[in-house]
Formats: C-alpha cells, structure tokens, sequence
C-alpha cells in the first residue's frame, strides 16, 4: 500500500419524494426515488488496504439510479410494506448514535455476506410490524444478481460488481426500544442474515448459502437542553467458510457526545474502537485487525458540516501492511 498521499472522493445524492394521498387519494403511501453518483479514488484499495475499510463511502466509481420502492403504512400505520429497489441500512442494523462514523463497520456490519447494503442497493420487499411502537420487528428479502443485470440497471446504474451468484440476501430483525428519562432513549436489536447461492469458500470451493448473526444496543446516557452523550456496542458472527473479507466475528462501539461546547450547541464528538476476528481459512498473518477513530463534526446553518476525522488501524489488512494512521476531513451540504 501506498503512504504519505492522498486520495479524495465526491458522494452526490438527489431525492424526489411524492405523498400520495396529495397525488393520487390513497392515504399512507410514498413513493421514493433517489439518484447516486460517486467519483474520485476508493482510498482504501489504493493506500490502506483494510478489510473493514477506512470511509463507508469507498466504492467503485458509480452513477445509479440507486433507490425506486414504494412505501405504504397499513392497519392505521401498525403495519409498513416497502416495494423496490432500496438498501438494506434504511432500517436494518444501524444503531442510531454510529451514523456520524466514517468508518464502515458500525453502519455496515462486517460478517453480513452478500448483503443489499451501499453501494448496493437492490430490488427487495421489506415488511415493518408495530414500526412505531416499543417493540418492532422487521423481515427483508432482496434479489440479488449482479451477474445478470436488469435492463433498468443497465441503463442507469454503471455500477454492476462481478462475481456474485444468482441469489437473494434475507435479513430480518427485532427491536425493542425504551426511555430512561426525557431525552434519553434507548434500543437493544436482534437479527440475522441469509445469503442464498453457490457461494465461493474462502478455501477456494462451493458453499450453497451462507449467514451472520448481530445485535446491538444504544442508550442515551446523559441529556440536558439539547445536550448528550450517547454509546453504542455491536457484536456479530458469520459464517467461517464464505466469511466477507475474511471476517467471521466483530465487536463495534462508540460513543458520541452533541453540544458539549456552549457556543456550538449542534456539533457532535465521536470516539470509537471497530475489533473484526478473521477466519482461519482466511490465512492471513494475524488474526484480527483493529481500527481506533475519533472525530469532530462542525454543523453550520444551511446543512452544512465539516468533519476532521482520525483512525488507527492495528494489523491493517490482517496484517499484511504495516499498522496505519488515517486522517480524513468530510464536507456536507443538504439542501
């Protein structure tokens, strides 16, 4: 891997929501459509090499029409149906405080195989039970086929891995959520993972199917006129033989703290540790890679953010390139 250099990358997302009780009479629909573009160079192929990544951005080159579904809340908003074209991390596996993470692993969970998480976004159907009630439980099941691309991906989506089977990733979860006291929620989740197929085994023979198990917790620790301090944890297992980069188990948490400095009620700091165990098929010279990252997120008006941000990884790669400090900085504008 390559030091001292540097590598930049350019994430644009446009969205077009329609209501369409307003559109068309029928109450409790949505219909969804969302354009991605990325450019620039995937820094951590290049530079790092780490098998969790350095920036949950990172991905080939791509101009998508990335989500299409329709939405519709049934049984007076008890039951929600999502149809199309979507990503899995609009509701499974993302504890709420590891979203200002660069770092992929805490909103990607690492041991998932062959899952519809960014850039991957895939036709599915999900179903919601009590979405907006103490205890949610949520079931997905998406087609996954990169080998074969739809007509409509072909024409607007230039992004189209190889090497993944014919299949369908299935993921479902079940969440509790509670409140300690005002402003200080709460959520514990549970879920699994199935990836159909003729899978390839890190030992270089066919698997047909593969999974990984997850749950996490996030509580509000502390809150006070819009300030807090929050902390998350994620542990997950998957499968030793198709393990995703060779992970088989992973340990994830963090914790954030919004509005410590008086004159900056909305910034956000971050602290977090990111531990994966690498598959003994892997046959890697180390058994684990560990990655430490902290960040601080300037939010300004008019959605605009600035976010330095600093990792550390312990056995890069597996050990297979030297140990690796990253420093990163994030521009957002939402308009």
């Amino acid at each position: 891997m390559a030091t001292h250099r540097s590598a930049y990358r350019t994430l644009l997302t446009l969205n077009v929501s329609l209501n369409t009780k307003k559109l068309l009479q029928l109450p409790g629909g949505t219909i969804f459509a969302s354009y991605e573009g990325l450019w620039g160079q995937n820094g951590n192929t290049t530079q790092v090499g780490s098998l969790q990544g350095y920036d949950a951005l990172d991905a080939p080159p791509f101009s998508a029409l990335y989500q299409l579904y329709y939405n519709q809340l049934l049984a007076g908003g008890d039951v929600e149906i999502r149809i199309g074209r979507q990503d899995t991390g609009d509701f499974f596996g993302e504890p709420p405080d590891a979203q200002a993470f660069i770092n992929p692993s805490p909103t990607t969970i690492p041991t998932i195989i062959g899952s519809a998480y960014y850039p991957n976004a895939s036709p599915g159907v999900v179903t919601l039970l009590n979405p907006n009630g103490p205890l949610t439980f949520k079931f997905g099941a998406y087609y996954f086929d990169r080998l074969h691309p739809s007509a409509l991906d072909q024409t607007l989506n230039t992004l189209e891995p190889t090497g993944q089977p014919v299949g369908t990733f299935l993921i479902a979860e079940g969440d509790y959520s509670w409140q300690v006291a005002d402003g200080m929620p709460g959520v514990f989740a549970l879920g699994g993972s199935w990836r159909t197929g003729q899978l390839s085994t890190l030992g270089g023979s066919i698997q047909s199917g593969g999974g990984s198990v997850y749950a996490y917790v996030d509580q509000t620790l502390w809150a006070d006129a819009g300030r807090s301090v929050a902390a998350y944890d994620i542990v997950s297992g998957g499968d030793r033989q198709v393990a995703n980069n060779g992970i088989d188990f992973s340990s994830l948490g963090g914790l954030t703290a919004t509005g410590l400095m008086p004159t900056r009620p909305g910034d956000v700091l971050g602290l977090g540790y990111n531990w994966v165990h690498i598959s003994l098929q892997a046959g890697l010279p180390k058994p684990y890679e560990l990655n430490f990252e902290a960040f601080y997120q300037f939010n300004f008006p008019h959605g605009i953010s600035i976010q330095p941000d600093i990792q550390y990884f312990v056995n890069d790669g597996g050990g297979i390139h030297p140990d690796a400090l990253v420093a990163t900085v994030r521009i957002g504008l939402s308009f």
